[in-house]
């Protein structure tokens, strides 16, 4: 199956199965409310989102899989028929009706985030496939590679605008089964689109196996180890709790200005239009950039965004058109902000723990909006100028602390170069650079190109356990040494950094530059042969790749 044939069955997965989720929240609530009140719809609700928090478990089972079709079709399936149980159990008791939900729930984080780690991977696979067809000789890797990074963020930006079509769709269909239906009768009807999703997802390609022990690490060591990967998750969930306050803006920008309750539901109507607006851009005009600046950036402008709606309250004349532009501004900039944080997601998930990544911070944005709309609706009594500015100001914070993690980094690695020895070898880039990042990522080919290197093993907490031949006391003899270092891989950058602890601080990175392979070495010590060393490591990598072709 080709690339592009596997996006189509994604797209043709994606579309539906978040639509039922999206409205599978909004069918409880009715549901709940028709049969009990506002209490139960709240209850069903929350036992419906809560379940997302298991993420790490969920995408525990994803990760394990070469196939992953028959796992998230399974997990539409588990999805659809609690679903129907709920809506079956309401009647009879409301809590086995919650506990019905909740199970359903616990498929929440697949749907959602376990799927869109299988993107990645069915883009990277359309890329190899168009390299290869168009240029198979070895001037044509830097235009491959070149091409891959397009390639990613459209998908990137194809996968925003299947959430927002979701987000609009599946509401809007509860709404119309819920009047045709009955409250009920709508949420028994997500199982529909659930089912349909489990089509075409069951026929998604496969993966190649990656050899890794990261599938044993701690999702959330990872999520905190992984300097990119903390910050991403630390906007993700910031800006959730920003941006869910958007309805209840709405609704009392709305209260405020004395129109009548439906004008909310226009603004985030309008919310949603621009937000679909944007990911079509996006399409067109794919973001570039390292992700994290991108992340950061997109937590920025959700921050003057979401100053926007201030406008509408000193123009009582203009004040619904003004309202309408800023809503959906916001609408847009949250768009641009998810496809961000999906490429940083992507590029920055260690091999072997995607849909662990993907469906936990899935689940962590889920929780952050909860607590979001309920802090909202604690503000909103103060009006909403007040919780604009609460809104705001969240998203401020979330960006300062970003910056400031990152500036951190920084200075300590500053901190590490000063004073230091330092050991540069460089050499063309031979073959497909694509597969040259794959082949150097992958921390067991380290002994295949470092002479003294003869074990290497990936930890689960994303360290690398390293056994090689080195003089470490300066006697002249060779010792047998095994220890940990880190090893970080950075492939928006196709740079790999790692360090070692030890007397002499030793780290060094690899990257893919415009002209080449640059390979280079910081320690506190000078050391004879360094250089040949360095520049017999590049010659070895070129050769084992031709010997793989």
């Amino acid at each position: 199956m080709s690339g592009r044939s596997g996006v189509i069955l994604y797209v043709a997965a994606a579309v539906p199965g978040r639509s039922a989720d999206a409205g599978a929240v909004v069918a409880a609530v009715l549901a709940g409310t028709a049969t009990g009140g506002p209490a139960v719809g709240g209850l069903l609700a929350g036992a419906l989102t809560i379940p997302h928090l298991v993420g790490p478990l969920a995408g525990r089972l994803l990760d394990a899989r070469r196939r992953p079709g028959p796992v998230l079709a399974g997990a539409f399936a588990w999805y659809a028929v609690f679903a129907v149980a709920a809506a079956a159990l309401l009647p009879v008791s409301t809590i086995a009706a919650a506990l019905a939900l909740a199970a359903a729930g616990c498929a929440g984080p697949l749907v959602t985030g376990g799927l869109s780690s299988r993107l990645a991977p069915l883009l990277d696979a359309s890329s190899r496939r168009g390299t290869r067809a168009g240029d198979g000789s070895a001037t044509g890797s830097t235009a491959g590679s070149d091409a891959a990074g397009p390639r990613q963020r459209r998908g990137q930006a194809l996968d925003a605008l299947t959430y927002g079509v979701a987000g609009t769709v599946g509401p809007a269909a509860i709404a119309v089964a819920a009047s045709v239906l009955t409250p009920r009768g709508a949420l028994a009807a997500t199982a529909g689109l659930l089912l349909l999703a489990a089509i075409p997802v069951l026929w998604l390609p496969g993966t190649s196996p990656v050899r890794t022990r990261a599938a044993k690490a701690s999702v959330l060591r990872l999520l905190v180890v992984s300097p990119p990967l903390r910050r991403t998750t630390v906007a993700t969930i910031g800006s959730a709790t920003a941006l869910a306050a958007a309805p209840v803006i709405a609704a009392s920008l709305a209260a405020q200005r004395g129109a009548s309750p439906s004008t909310a539901a226009v603004l985030m109507s309008l919310y949603g239009a621009g937000g679909l607006v944007a990911s079509l851009v996006l399409l067109a005009r794919p973001l570039t950039g390292r992700p994290e600046r991108l992340v950061a950036r997109g937590v920025a402008a959700a921050a003057l965004a979401l100053l926007l709606p201030l406008l509408a309250l000193p123009f009582p004349a203009a004040g619904a058109a003004v309202g309408g532009i800023a809503f959906a501004a916001v609408g847009a900039v949250s768009s641009v902000l998810f496809a961000a944080t999906l490429a940083a997601r992507t590029e920055y998930s260690p091999p072997g723990a995607a849909a662990r990544i993907f469906a936990t911070v899935a689940g962590i944005k889920v929780a952050g909006s909860a607590i979001g709309v309920a802090a909202a609706g604690l503000i909103a009594p103060f009006g909403a100028a007040a919780l604009t500015l609460c809104a705001a100001v969240v998203c401020a914070l979330t960006l300062v602390a970003v910056r400031m993690d990152a500036l951190a980094c920084a200075r300590r690695d500053r901190a590490y170069r000063r004073g230091m020895p330092t050991y540069t070898a460089n050499r063309p880039l031979e073959g497909d650079a694509d597969e040259y990042f794959d082949y150097v990522s992958d921390p067991e080919n380290l002994p295949a190109y470092f002479p003294r290197v003869t074990e290497a093993h990936e930890l689960p907490d994303g360290k690398v356990e390293t056994t090689a031949h080195v003089d470490a006391d300066q006697d002249g003899k060779d010792e047998t040494v095994t220890s940990e270092a880190n090893f970080d891989v950075d492939r928006a950058a196709r740079e790999v950094r790692w360090s070692a602890p030890g007397p002499h601080d030793y780290h060094g990175a690899l990257r893919l530059t415009d002209d080449g392979v640059e390979l280079t070495i910081h320690t506190t010590q000078e050391f004879d042969g360094m250089q040949q060393a360095l520049d017999g490591s590049l010659a070895k990598i070129a050769e084992n790749l031709r010997a793989k072709a």
